[in-house]
């Protein structure tokens, strides 16, 4: 009876996120770039992964835009791969967008996203959150990530 478990445990597989096909087209994303650091809490995650706590912080001079917007990498065989998101995700959630908080010098801003709000399900494997700023004095724009590990 118990060979029988195991082998049942062995063959139940996890379901794997929804990858596009093709690699991200940034696979070289800092954490921080000159004013702006973003991290996370936790840096390894015990399964199931339900959220993520996000810090932001400006140690710039000007002020930065952002919004809810972000997107997660999973990194296969040494490229980084977005997880799909449906699109009636952006329907749901209408402040799913890239503008609408603004983050002042020498703030931080705390966010926790909920990931079961996007539908998205994470296995074992290393991943990245990434998310776009604006500089308001150069309407340049920075993208960042913050990376993590999932283990059983």
């Amino acid at each position: 009876m118990a060979s029988i478990s195991l082998f049942l445990a062995a063959c139940i597989t996890r379901p794997s996120p929804d990858l596009l096909k093709d690699p991200s087209p940034r696979q070289e994303l800092p954490a921080q770039s000159e004013d702006i650091t973003l991290s996370l809490e936790q840096t390894t995650h015990t399964l199931p992964v339900e959220k993520l706590n996000l810090s932001i912080r400006n140690t710039g001079s000007s002020f930065y835009t952002y919004g809810e917007f972000f997107y997660v990498e999973k990194e296969i065989e040494g490229k980084w791969y977005m997880l799909e998101i449906d699109d009636a995700i952006f329907d749901d959630f209408a402040s799913f967008d890239n503008y609408g908080n603004r983050l002042a010098p020498g703030e931080t801003m705390e966010e926790m996203i909920n990931l079961n709000d996007y539908a998205l399900t994470l296995n074992p494997g290393k991943y990245r959150l990434v998310k776009a700023f604006s500089s308001e004095a150069t309407s340049e724009t920075t993208w960042l990530s913050a990376e993590f590990e999932v283990v059983d």
